[in-house]
């Protein structure tokens, strides 16, 4: 079984700058509308827990507990579990996993998270699906 195995893209959504979360057919993506602009992200699911994913490789994304909060909450934001984040990488690794809490807490590490972050990460590399 690959690391990457039951990890499944599920619908992905566009939170406008009111707060309302729409529901519209974008490609690969879908972004967050906050003061500092919008925010594309891919919304996956590891092992029955939903995720919503950025690839964070410029290191631009900085959000505030409140702003990963109202991304994760399931009436008024996207809904996740956490968030992940592809960051550099560090100590010759390819890439960095952050995880975040729907709280908006950063936690060490989450199982069903890596999963989907191994998904995205070979697929933001150009290295398949």
């Amino acid at each position: 079984m690959t690391p990457t195995s039951g990890v499944t893209p599920v619908t992905k959504f566009v939170t406008r700058s009111d707060g309302v979360v729409a529901y519209e057919a974008l490609q690969n993506h879908r972004e967050v509308v906050f003061a500092g602009g919008m925010i594309t992200f891919t919304k996956m699911n590891g092992a029955g827990n939903d995720f919503v994913v950025m690839d964070n490789r410029t290191l631009s994304l900085n959000l505030s507990l409140k702003e990963s909060e109202r991304i994760c909450d399931r009436h008024r934001g996207v809904g996740a579990y956490g968030r992940l984040l592809v960051e550099p990488a560090q100590a010759g690794a390819d890439f960095r996993m952050r995880y975040y809490n729907s709280d908006g807490g950063e936690a060490e590490m989450c199982g069903n998270g890596a999963r989907c972050f191994a998904r995205f990460a070979q697929r933001v590399s150009g290295h398949g699906g």
